[in-house]
């Protein structure tokens, strides 16, 4: 009793150890770099995933295979003699690549190539690369789960075999030794004994090399009676010895694989397999399955700016107020269930320039908001990124490895369109709107001028000018309204000894945002008007600190 007892704990941990152990190997996709100073990055493989086949600086160049050398992993590896991995391109099969125990028992954890590629030669912007595993069980292994089939006790019988077995088998034996009683498992749902078995017999030999199969294949007549518990009903009476054998076989592997799979699996499913040549036509392996799809037109993404009620193409310049789409293209995005390449591992970000920070750029990753199937709007506030070069980058990226740019593009951000900016009032609205400070219309310009007097009684004077400033920003001239805009204005200009001040309205223009020069009129009775020549210092300054930083000094 304790020796069956240890039998079953011996199945059971065996069993639970393929079963509750991941895969004892990996897949990766290796990706070479396009340059000699390069270095190859390594990918793992996930079920489902989806990789590019190149990027900026790589390209994937093969598929490998590698095994585990841990010790938890050699346990499993124990229950297999033979790995076998069957890889295709879409319709294209490739030569399977076989492993045997002792070949990897030397090196386990050495790279084992499954797929060298070099694109599939089809126009489609997908491919599709399936890899099937077949981790096939070792006799001995299966010898165990028969063993502990036994132990349970669960449909079993013992049935006398000595009229299934060749001749020979009882050659050297008295014939009252001959009569053989053996407990048989039963195949499932039926009462038929199975005379096939993992374990051999005294004498090193299996049950069904014993077995007189063209015996079983013969039609029933009075003198095979005693074989009727051996016959399937399925088979016709004139079966082929090799159908009986297969039938057999096939009784026990589908027990087995159903106790196998009573385990919680996160390796793969026990399946039994009736195609495979030799294996007395049924083999019984666990079958695990990648499915990888390979984006060959990662280039396929559009961007695009809408403002105004107008869509276009993002150019080199984009307005703050601008939102940007992300488009796939519909040849890609139609083949992939929703969102698979507009989510981790493929991250949409912007980097730009921070002096602050190790590398002199900060990357900020970027929401994206479902538009449609296929397009989706970047949650960015570009007011914040006003004045800057901004790239945008789409990269797959793992955690602790190196990411793959997949898809750049730049652009300046810029206030485009009518600049309007009016005294005092502009700065409130920038408080209200949270206006970028970089914005040329979040703060007015409130220049000293000096009122030469043109006509009327009055002297050249000093005032201070309220121009309200009207620009227009364009895409070829993204900064015009900084150094060019027209100035309407009203000005207060200082009074005499004998006068009180006086107000002027008039037209000019507003140059670099630091210097006005004007002509106003007053309505006095003198009919006085001026021409007004002034300088905003707020703005002065920048421009002077600008000449000497590019080293331009004053004689």
């Amino acid at each position: 009793m304790r020796s069956v007892c240890r039998l079953g704990v011996l199945c059971t941990v065996l069993a639970s150890a393929v079963a509750a152990h991941a895969e004892p190997y990996e897949l990766f996709a290796i990706y070479a770099p396009l340059s000699e100073s390069g270095r190859p990055i390594e990918l793992p493989l996930t079920k489902g995933s989806t990789l590019p086949d190149g990027s900026e600086s790589h390209r994937l160049d093969r598929i490998i295979a590698r095994f585990h050398a841990d010790a938890l992993s050699a346990t499993t590896m124990v229950a297999f003699s033979k790995f076998v991995f069957h890889v295709s391109v879409g319709d294209k099969t490739f030569e399977d690549v076989r492993l045997e125990m002792g070949e990897l028992e030397k090196n386990p954890a050495r790279e084992i190539p499954l797929l060298v590629w070099r694109g599939d030669g089809q126009r489609e912007a997908l491919a599709r690369v399936r890899i099937e595993v077949q981790s096939i069980y070792t006799a001995a292994f299966l010898c165990l789960q028969e063993q502990e089939l036994f132990v349970r006790g669960t449909r079993a019988e013992r049935v006398e075999i000595s009229e299934a077995l060749v001749p020979k088998a009882c050659e050297k034996k008295p014939p009252e030794a001959c009569k053989e009683t053996r407990t048989l498992l039963l195949a499932e749902g039926e009462d038929t004994a199975i005379l096939y078995s993992f374990c051999k017999r005294p004498g090193d030999v299996f049950l069904h090399e014993q077995v007189d199969w063209e015996k079983l294949a013969r039609p029933v007549d009075d003198t095979a009676r005693a074989l009727e518990k051996f016959r399937f009903e399925d088979l016709s009476e004139t079966g082929m010895r090799e159908k009986v054998l297969q039938r057999h076989k096939m009784a026990l592997v589908e027990r087995l694989a159903a106790q196998l799979n009573q385990f919680p699996s996160r390796f793969g499913q026990s399946v039994v397999d009736t195609t495979s040549e030799g294996h007395e036509g049924a083999l019984l392996f666990v079958r695990d399955e990648y499915a990888v799809t390979l984006l060959k037109a990662a280039g396929s993404v559009r961007l695009t700016e809408e403002t105004g009620g107008g869509v276009r193409p993002l150019a080199e310049q984009m307005d703050q107020a601008s939102e940007v789409i992300l488009s796939l293209e519909p040849v890609i995005c139609f083949q992939f269930p929703a969102g698979e390449l507009l989510r981790p591992p493929w991250h949409v970000e912007l980097e730009v320039a921070d002096a602050k920070a190790d590398t002199g750029t900060r990357r900020i990753n970027i929401e994206l908001l479902y538009r449609d199937g296929c397009t989706r709007a970047l949650a960015a506030q570009w007011k914040d990124y006003l004045g800057q070069r901004v790239t945008l980058r789409i990269v797959f990226r793992l955690p602790e490895r190196e990411d793959l740019v997949i898809y750049r593009d730049a652009f300046d951000v810029h206030n485009l369109g009518l600049i309007t900016i009016f005294p005092v009032a502009s700065e409130i609205v920038a408080a209200t709107l949270s206006s970028s400070p970089k914005d040329i219309e979040s703060t007015s310009v409130i220049p000293i001028s000096w009122a030469m007097s043109v006509r009327g009684g009055r002297a050249n004077s000093y005032a201070i000018t309220f121009p309200f400033i009207l620009g227009v920003n364009t895409r070829s001239a993204p900064k015009l309204a900084e150094y060019v805009a027209l100035a309407p204005s009203v000005s207060v200009i200082a009074g005499g000894e004998q006068e009180a001040p006086s107000f002027a309205f008039g037209i000019g223009v507003n140059l670099a945002r630091a210097f006005h020069f004007g002509y106003a009129w007053a309505p006095t009775a003198d009919d006085g008007q001026y021409v007004l020549i002034g300088v905003s210092i707020p703005e002065l300054l920048p421009l002077l600190s600008g000449l000497g930083a590019s080293g331009v000094t004053a004689p």
